[in-house]
């Protein structure tokens, strides 16, 4: 059964969220993808800078809502992160 809620991410949800990035870096780097790499190292190099929280955890998947660090123009961005849980 899911639990869906709101809290913000904790270490555990930061080291998850740091290996699936660490993990699709080394997927894109290995079929040559730049733009995703790109995205994906600015991801990594200022994850200190972003929040996370927890929209929804389930024992499949955790998706996560990320808020970017802020604009010169004070407008907030947002984004979903979805990461699959593997049973093994």
């Amino acid at each position: 059964m899911s639990k869906d809620y709101i809290r913000l991410a904790n270490e555990e949800d930061l080291t998850l969220i740091t290996a699936y990035f660490k993990q699709a870096l080394g997927h894109y780097e290995a079929v040559g993808e730049l733009m995703a790499m790109q995205d994906i190292k600015y991801f990594l190099q200022n994850m200190e800078h972003f929040q996370f929280f927890v929209l929804k955890e389930s024992s499949e998947q955790i998706t996560y809502l990320f808020e970017f660090p802020g604009t010169e123009n004070s407008k907030r961005e947002t984004g979903t992160l979805m990461i699959p849980l593997q049973n093994n």
